[in-house]
């Protein structure tokens, strides 16, 4: 089986819904878990946004299929019910593969793999500041763990 990551996961930014096309600043990344659901830091979309914005996905189309990339709307996003920085959403997408939440704790020592798009950096082109959103893989260990704290979150750039 072949896991193409840019289908499963995908850019969030918040968007100006008069315009969606119209993107306000990069907040983070979401990964699809099932057909329509998706999962990500609640950190990257805990903000409250006035009435003119929403929380916007970018994501890949199938070429195989015809379908170009699209933009989508995040809805019904809601924190993890323990309150840990994990929240659940949907979005009208369907991923060939999906990843799976583990049901069990990573030990300390054990490998690990991460896929994203962080933000890389903000670029100008034709005279307007662009995001640059490029992919980035990452093999390693898991070292120590992490607790999230909301007073320490780092905040989000603005295009």
């Amino acid at each position: 089986m072949v896991i193409q990551p840019r289908r499963i996961v995908f850019p969030i930014f918040v968007a100006n819904r008069r315009n969606s096309l119209e993107l306000v600043r990069f907040t983070g990344t979401a990964f699809l878990v099932a057909p329509r659901l998706f999962v990500t830091c609640w950190h990257c979309v805990s903000e409250p946004l006035p009435e003119e914005h929403g929380y916007l996905g970018l994501l890949q189309g199938q070429a195989d299929k015809g379908q170009p990339d699209y933009v989508e709307w995040l809805e019904d996003i809601s924190q993890d019910k323990n309150g840990s920085d994990l929240a659940t959403g949907t979005v009208r997408a369907e991923a060939a593969t999906q990843f799976q939440m583990a049901s069990y704790d990573a030990a300390q020592g054990a490998d690990v793999t991460s896929f994203g798009y962080p933000l890389s950096g903000l670029k100008d082109h034709a005279g307007e500041r662009m995001a640059s959103v490029e992919s980035r893989l990452f093999k390693g260990h898991i070292m120590r763990t992490f607790n999230f704290s909301n007073s320490s979150a780092p905040r989000c750039v603005d295009l």
